[in-house]
């Protein structure tokens, strides 16, 4: 972890094609760690969750390049390494289990669905939100889930349409969002000063499985 986050930490501070080239020899000897850990990864979930399969890591992966025609940002590199861990490798749907490395406070793990703009796909996600509300609210009240984690997303101020009958149960917050993903933050110091990082994790994304598990069912 500390080699990687050597290597990240040049590249947030020397975030330009030139120096990007001439120090591949560190990037691709970074990225032999990070594939490692994903590798690591990948074959603990697959214990935990039998809908994961061992995949490459190199299918698991995202490339470093921006992509920055629209963007304010026009440094070329994303300084982080980045993995999906899903049904389908690296597909965000079926939902997996994500993983991000940033220095500067900024990595974590992640699960459920940014799913802004799939109008269908949240669609979906509400009505088995009313057609399973047990278990919908057994699994987000769960105390250990709740006190690990909060369910982000977009929101909408008022019930969608199609969904007012809920207006006034204790679906209706849950139903104003566009998406369910969650977030567990993760600082440099402790990645740093873990001594077993890929089970740390695991137990981390294994609270979060019958959360992803939900949303699959609606996928």
């Amino acid at each position: 972890m500390k080699k990687i986050f050597y290597y990240l930490s040049e590249l947030q501070q020397n975030n330009d094609r030139e120096w990007f080239h001439a120090h591949k020899p560190e990037r691709l000897a970074a990225l032999q760690m990070f594939e490692q850990l994903v590798h690591e990864l990948n074959a603990e979930l697959m214990k935990m969750d039998a809908t994961i399969s061992l995949h490459e890591p190199k299918n698991l992966t995202y490339r470093l390049n921006r992509d920055i025609r629209f963007a304010k940002d026009k440094t070329p590199y994303m300084p982080a390494f980045r993995a999906n861990i899903a049904p389908n490798g690296k597909d965000f749907i079926p939902v997996g289990y994500y993983l991000f490395l940033m220095p500067g406070d900024r990595s974590f793990l992640g699960g459920g669905l940014y799913a802004d703009g799939m109008s269908e796909v949240t669609n979906a996600i509400r009505t088995r939100i009313t057609r399973k509300p047990e278990e919908f609210l057994s699994i987000i009240n769960q105390p250990e889930f709740a006190r690990t984690f909060e369910v982000l997303g977009t929101k909408l101020k008022r019930i969608p349409h199609g969904f007012e009958e809920y207006k006034d149960s204790e679906l209706a917050e849950w139903l104003k969002h566009k998406s369910w993903h969650l977030s567990y933050n993760l600082t440099d110091e402790a990645l740093l000063s873990s001594q077993d990082f890929v089970g740390e994790a695991v137990k981390i994304f294994q609270l979060m499985k019958p959360f992803n598990h939900f949303i699959n069912g609606a996928l």
